[in-house]
């Protein structure tokens, strides 16, 4: 089959990296209230980025971890703390949920709810404390929207919430505004609790369909040891990989490399767990983990991996492992002594250079089948697409190489270098009269809308068609549609055929020939006769054959040119045998003695036409 990859979607991918920590410009920065999603993950980040006694680049509500310098959860009340924000740690994420017309937020570590100390923790003392706390139940909260960053508030709250930073024990100054207060446009740079937070959305933990099957594309298509351009993508190691890591190594590589879709070992189903993911390979059967450095391997025991999207909406990922901060370095199999690139994961640059691949798109497989199949559309072509349970989409071959549907374009070429079966056939013709030729790859049968014909005999001026129940597939016939127009031809479940046959009638040495391509005839080679307006007329000069059509060829020839077209039926020479289409008709119908008789009899006939031509028609 041949086979033809569909790049287009894929010209988006045009930048590289290193495994660099991510920054929140991966993440969606939500600006207002509409845009906060139940289920959906979140940082909740902090203006202030200043403590007493140092700098924080970007400081997040967590819980408790483990290089905090100061530990406030000597009491078991679980509180609350804001630190500098590391992305790999489950402890900065935030599951929204919805409470009524508030929200309440569960951490993605202990999967315990923000709270607050007051009158509703086990562990409080007072009516009016209000550090924030972790809580077995969700604690509704209500946003007051201050710009592009939120309020927390709360009825029963009516101090400050206060949330414990970790450093500065004795030291830190309580900072005077209040959680709902926009006194203070910024507080960056004062000491004390934060008041106003900013949530970033994780969209990369709600791009995928939990148990869906994808391809993995890399931005980079370049390395050197190979310079072909196509689209790189996670895969098994391949037969046609010239460089092989297996060979060397115990552990089964994950490789990037050329991308072929009629390859199994290219499909990983994706298994949502929270906000990570798992991939498991179609064709292996096994997950991708990272065992030790950055390198993933393939294994039983399936990786958590944390996606971030590193262009929001634009489905592209940096893949590090959860809980670790390391990207995954997949093995090129071009070369082997590749360099590493030194490109920061924040650029757009070019993909020119050599070195891992660190960033990647994902694209479901029936997205990749159904974009293929608008590309393709109109041009008959049959991709080879080995993937998932099911059979391709529309002129997409399927795993076990058949074509789920196979829609044939009406003046499109057809060349498919192996049979295959359809389960559904279709193809439309544009008829202006009812009499046509046709030569489908598929058989047909006749019905209500369209019957259809081989060569009988030639009488005079006139052919005579012999009516055809089934026409094997690849055999070209004549055909009569019930109405003109639009009409459209269906099988099922149906053997397509690669090879046109040549349907033979030897009585008159009638032949007709049909194609699936383009045909350019001439009746130079001898009598060539073509239909056109329900008749066949003879080829003079170079006519054009459209795909799935037929002419036919005869040892005979017309007197006028052309030839009538009509029915005979069980071997019945019908009177539509002598007129046609045309303006012929019967005058009168005799015996062989010269009795005049009202229509054919068993024996000879002897029959008067109106163009002034006498008939012997014998009937046995």
């Amino acid at each position: 089959m041949r086979r033809t990859l569909f790049f287009s979607l894929l010209m988006l991918f045009s930048a590289f990296g290193t495994w660099a920590q991510p920054s929140l410009s991966g993440c969606r920065h939500i600006t207002d209230l509409s845009q906060i999603k139940e289920g959906a993950y979140y940082y909740i980040v902090s203006d202030r980025k200043l403590f007493k006694t140092e700098d924080v680049l970007t400081a997040a509500m967590s819980t408790a971890q483990s290089n905090y310098s100061d530990n406030w959860d000597n009491t078991n009340r679980k509180f609350v703390y804001w630190g500098e924000l590391k992305m790999s740690n489950d402890g900065y994420l935030w599951k929204a949920e919805k409470v009524g017309d508030q929200w309440a937020f569960q951490n993605a570590e202990n999967e315990l709810y923000l709270g607050v100390m007051h009158k509703n923790h086990p562990n409080s003392t007072s009516s009016s404390e209000t550090d924030m706390t972790f809580l077995d139940t969700p604690v509704g909260f209500t946003l007051t929207d201050k710009g592009d960053n939120f309020a927390f508030t709360n009825s029963e709250f009516t101090e400050p919430l206060n949330v414990h930073n970790y450093r500065s024990f004795t030291s830190r100054t309580i900072c005077a505004t209040a959680g709902n207060n926009d006194a203070q446009a910024t507080d960056a740079e004062t000491n004390g609790y934060p008041g106003r937070w900013h949530l970033y959305e994780l969209t990369g933990a709600t791009a995928l369909e939990d148990g869906g099957a994808y391809y993995i594309f890399a931005d980079r298509k370049k390395y050197t040891g190979n310079s072909s351009g196509l689209p790189k993508a996670l895969s098994i190691e391949q037969d046609y990989y010239p460089v092989k890591w297996d060979v060397q190594y115990t552990n089964k590589f994950v490789y990037w490399g050329d991308f072929y879709p009629s390859y199994d070992g290219f499909v990983f189903t994706a298994e949502k767990q929270g906000y990570k993911w798992k991939f498991k390979n179609t064709q292996n059967g096994l997950y991708i983990n990272l065992v030790s450095g950055y390198e993933p391997t393939f294994s039983s025991t399936p990786g958590s991996f944390i996606l971030t999207d590193l262009t929001p909406d634009a489905n592209r990922f940096y893949i590090e492992l959860s809980g670790d901060g390391r990207g995954i370095c997949t093995q090129g199999y071009g070369r082997l002594d590749r360099e590493d690139s030194g490109t920061s994961l924040s650029t757009e640059n070019g993909d020119e250079t050599d070195g891992y691949a660190t960033r990647w798109h994902f694209i479901s497989v029936e997205d990749y089948m159904q974009q293929v199949a608008d590309d393709n559309a109109g041009t008959n072509t049959i991709t080879e697409i080995y993937a998932s349970g099911e059979e391709g989409g529309t002129n997409i071959m399927g795993p076990t190489g058949n074509v789920k549907n196979l829609v044939l374009t009406d003046g499109a070429a057809f060349t498919p270098t192996n049979s295959f079966t359809a389960t559904n056939a279709t193809y439309t013709r544009n008829v202006p009269n009812n009499w046509a030729t046709i030569c489908l790859p598929y058989a047909v049968s006749s019905n209500e809308d369209i019957t259809y014909y081989t060569a009988g005999t030639i009488n005079d001026d006139v052919l005579t068609l012999t009516s055809a129940d089934d026409v094997p597939a690849g055999t070209p016939a004549i055909c009569k549609f019930n109405s003109t127009g639009n009409n459209t031809i269906t099988a099922t479940n149906v053997t397509v055929a690669t090879d046109v046959q040549t349907e033979e009638e030897t009585t008159d040495d009638i032949t007709l020939i049909g194609s699936f391509t383009q045909q350019n005839i001439s009746g130079s080679a001898g009598n060539v006769y073509a239909i056109s307006g329900g008749q066949f007329w003879k080829v003079g000069s170079t006519v054009t054959i459209n795909p799935f059509r037929a002419y036919f060829t005869t040892s005979g020839s017309s007197s006028s040119g052309k030839f009538d077209i009509a029915v005979s039926d069980d071997n019945v020479t019908a009177i539509e045998a002598l007129t046609g289409e045309g303006d012929v008709s019967i005058k009168a119908i005799y015996t062989a003695d010269g009795k005049k008789i009202g229509d054919l009899q068993q024996g000879l006939n002897i029959v008067k036409l109106s163009n002034g031509k006498i008939q012997k028609i014998l009937i046995k």
